[in-house]
């Protein structure tokens, strides 16, 4: 039942899959396995956004569309089974602008927000640091008033999602000397203020640029997101949805290598008859299949709880948790379908088996979710 769009939602669905089929599929074959460039990926957020892509997430008193959670999470999963990586790049993209529209103080709104909407310019939001990761608690980067109506901010991110494309980052600081003080979010603008950013290969999703940051700069004091002292509670206010959405980047992989291996099951002969009928592969392709529709049931029920304003983070921890995980095992089992030949670059699975493995790791390792679900079980934290 959380699957269920109603007949608009559909009708834009349908228009969008068309869509990617005949402009986005050709664009993500030309890049292979490298990051598009700012300038490409400008372009593909800008074809996107006359089907609200970029303005998804962002209230409709903003400009934006206002879409719900399952129908984001459903175009999103659409792009995903074209190409993770790129699917990656724009839900960070749409989350960042709707996250910006719902936080930001109106000024900086009216100078960038229209800007952002249109995909005319880029954001990404930097936690993670080369000594912090699962607790954002620890942050070491500092934006330190100077006296002069600015902040200095120095540090570095890492692991940082569309870093290397980005015009625009809200970044994770404390404005204080005090180590104990609160985490607040600051917005650095690359033209104006400057950060310098490097790119970072991986094991898979590499058309999803992920990098790194060097920050050096200062900054206007009212570039501050929200309340000053607010990063913390922000920062984890996101991640609910951030959760569910990783998993929409999983079931969108592991739908894309499912289909692959049906495909080859039914063509492919061993012994006198397609290995279709081998009941080997049978049971393959029925586990992966019965893994992914659980993996969906419980993402989507994930963003449905979000759609309701639930507290759920439960929940969403169970859909990132099992769903990144059922997207590494079905990525396997289709692989071995395609015996050696799924081996090959020839072959998309073993490219799909890569960019499903990646999924594990960000927004909360596998072990951080179960951990915060046994949290949640016990009333005890292990943490």
């Amino acid at each position: 039942m959380f699957l269920e769009l109603n007949e608009d939602e559909q009708l834009v669905l349908d228009t969008f899959r068309r869509f990617l089929d005949k402009e986005v599929r050709p664009f993500a074959r030309g890049l292979g396995d490298r990051p598009p460039s700012m300038e490409e990926a400008k372009d593909l957020f800008q074809r996107m956004s006359p089907f609200g892509v970029g303005a998804m997430y962002v209230p409709e008193s903003d400009g934006g569309y206002e879409f719900s959670n399952m129908l984001t999470g459903r175009m999103i999963e659409e792009i995903c089974h074209v190409d993770g990586g790129l699917g990656g790049l724009v839900s960070l993209q749409d989350g960042a602008v709707g996250t910006f529209a719902r936080f930001a103080p109106q000024h900086l709104k009216d100078r960038y927000l229209a800007d952002l909407i249109a995909g005319r310019r880029t954001l990404c939001t930097a936690i993670t640091e080369p000594g912090v990761g699962s607790n954002p608690r620890n942050v070491l980067t500092r934006a330190t008033p100077t006296g002069r109506g600015t902040l200095r901010i120095v540090g570095e991110k890492t692991w940082i999602s569309n870093a290397h494309v980005s015009d625009l980052a809200v970044v994770v600081c404390r404005t204080s000397e005090d180590p104990r003080a609160p985490l607040s979010q600051v917005l650095i603008d690359r033209e104006e203020q400057g950060y310098e950013s490097t790119n970072l290969r991986k094991l898979g999703l590499n058309t999803w640029p992920t990098g790194q940051l060097m920050i050096d700069c200062e900054v206007p004091e009212d570039n501050i997101i929200g309340v000053e002292g607010g990063g913390l509670s922000q920062t984890l206010r996101s991640f609910e949805r951030a959760r569910c959405f990783v998993g929409v980047i999983s079931c969108g992989i592991a739908r894309a290598a499912l289909e692959a291996a049906i495909d080859y099951a039914r063509t492919r002969e061993q012994w006198g008859k397609v290995i279709a009928g081998h009941q080997t592969i049978q049971i393959k392709l029925a586990e992966a299949a019965a893994d992914l529709d659980a993996a969906r049931l419980l993402v989507y029920r994930g963003l449905a709880l979000v759609d309701r304003g639930a507290r759920c983070d439960t929940q969403t921890a169970m859909a990132k948790l099992f769903a990144t995980e059922a997207g590494i095992r079905i990525t396997h089992r289709c692989l071995e379908v395609f015996g050696a030949n799924g081996l090959s670059p020839e072959y998309p699975i073993q490219g799909l088996y890569r960019d499903a493995r990646v999924l594990s790791v960000p927004d909360g390792t596998s072990d951080i979710q179960r951990l915060l679900i046994g949290r949640n079980l016990t009333g005890v934290s292990a943490f």
